[in-house]
């Protein structure tokens, strides 16, 4: 069955063995649809733009202060 379907996609039968196995290890998670992403990965993506923000944040801090600190 797997090498037939391989066969058809043109694909080495190992690659839907790995598929096999990783809907398996992250069936809950498995196949979100289009767009969608698995919530530790979107998790990570909102922790990275919180912290894009606080860094862009603190640049203008520094150099407010620079600013503020010339002018007295």
């Amino acid at each position: 069955m797997v090498s037939e379907v391989a066969r058809d996609l043109e694909i080495h039968p190992n690659v839907i063995h790995r598929w096999q196995r990783e809907y398996w290890e992250d069936i809950e998670d498995a196949f979100l649809g289009k767009g969608h992403m698995k919530p530790r990965e979107e998790e990570l993506r909102k922790l990275k733009k919180r912290l894009t923000d606080v860094t862009e944040g603190r640049e203008i801090l520094k150099r407010a202060f620079v600013i503020f600190s010339k002018h007295p």
